[in-house]
C-alpha cells in the first residue's frame, strides 16, 4: 500500500506520442524528482501506459493506466484524461485507434492547406519518418524538413494557422467510452481549454456544470499554467460535487524547451488530491 504523503504526477507524455523521452527514462526522472505515482497519458495511444505498468515497479513506482483523448466541445478541441480503465477492453481499444486516425487525417488535411501556399512535396509525407527523441508529431518535423519552417517553434505556429478543425467525437461521447471501459474520466487542464488566465468567472462555472452533466468524474485542478486562485475554484467545485481532484505536469520532455512543465512540478501528494478508489493507499 502507498502512503498518502507520496508525490503524484498523473499527466505525462512519452515518445509513444509527442514526448521526447522513453517510458524508462520517465520512470528514472520520476524517482529523481521524488515522485512515487505516475501515469503515462499519451495522446490517443495506449502503448506508453502499457509499458509503464510493466516497468514502473522495477523503479519502486506505482503506475496508473492513463490516456489523453481528443474530443470536441462547443466546436473546439478538448482534452479528456482517462484513468483506471480496462486495457484489454476491445471496444475501447478500437475507439482509441479511431481517434488516433482522426488526428492523423486532420494533420494530412492541414498539410494540404499549407502546401497551397508553400513549396511542399506532399507525396513525401506518407514515407517520412522522424526521430521520437525530438518529440512532437510527424507534421511538425515534416514542415521543417521541407523548409516551410525554420524550426519546430515556427512549424507549430504554421500548423496552428492552417489547422483544420478535427471532427473528434463530442466530449460526452468520449466520457461514456471511458466509463464503458470501467475507467474514470477527468477534464484536463480546464485553464487551457477555456482560456482562463485568472481565477475564472460565471462562464467558467457554466462550462464545469456542463461537463458535470456530461458525466465527468473529476477535474485536473492542479496544473502548471493554472493560477492558485483558479485551482482553488476548481477544488471547491470538486468538493461540492464529490468529484475526483487530480494533478498533472503535462510533461513532454524537451519538446517544450524552457517549459516549467516537469514531472512532479506541482508538488502534490496523494493527501492533497481526491482519487477515491483509483489507488490503494494507506492514509
Amino acid at each position: 500500500m502507498r502512503n498518502s504523503s507520496v508525490f503524484v504526477d498523473m499527466h505525462i507524455h512519452s515518445c509513444h506520442s509527442d514526448g521526447t523521452e522513453s517510458v524508462e527514462s520517465i520512470c528514472q526522472r520520476a524517482v529523481e524528482n521524488g515522485v512515487g505515482i505516475i501515469s503515462i497519458t499519451d495522446h490517443n495511444e495506449l502503448a506508453g501506459t502499457r509499458e509503464a505498468l510493466e516497468i514502473a515497479p522495477n523503479y519502486g513506482l506505482q503506475a496508473l493506466q492513463g490516456i489523453e483523448l481528443d474530443s470536441t466541445y462547443e466546436g473546439h478541441r478538448c482534452h479528456l484524461l482517462g484513468y483506471g480503465f480496462d486495457l484489454e477492453d476491445a471496444s475501447f481499444n478500437r475507439f482509441v485507434a479511431d481517434n488516433k486516425m482522426l488526428l492523423e487525417r486532420t494533420d494530412e488535411e492541414t498539410l494540404r492547406r499549407i502546401a497551397k501556399e508553400y513549396p511542399i512535396d506532399i507525396s513525401a509525407y506518407q514515407e517520412y519518418s522522424c526521430s521520437h527523441k525530438d518529440g512532437g508529431f510527424k507534421l511538425i518535423h515534416f514542415l521543417v524538413a521541407q523548409g516551410a519552417a525554420d524550426n519546430m517553434e515556427t512549424a507549430i505556429s504554421l500548423m496552428k494557422r492552417y489547422k483544420k478543425r478535427a471532427c473528434f467525437p463530442k466530449a460526452e461521447e468520449v466520457i461514456q467510452k471511458i466509463h464503458h471501459a470501467g475507467g474514470v474520466a477527468i477534464l484536463a487542464h480546464p485553464g487551457e481549454t477555456f482560456k482562463i488566465t485568472d481565477g475564472g468567472n460565471a462562464e467558467t462555472d457554466r462550462h464545469l456544470e456542463e461537463f458535470r452533466q456530461f458525466g465527468i468524474d473529476g477535474i485536473e485542478c492542479f496544473y502548471p499554467k493554472h493560477k492558485e486562485i483558479f485551482e482553488r475554484r476548481l477544488v471547491d467545485y470538486c468538493l461540492l460535487w464529490d468529484m475526483y481532484i487530480t494533478v498533472g505536469g503535462d510533461y513532454h520532455g524537451d519538446f517544450f524547451r524552457g517549459s516549467k512543465q516537469k514531472i512532479g512540478c506541482e508538488f502534490k501528494r496523494i493527501k492533497d488530491l481526491r482519487l477515491k478508489n483509483l489507488l490503494d493507499i494507506d492514509c
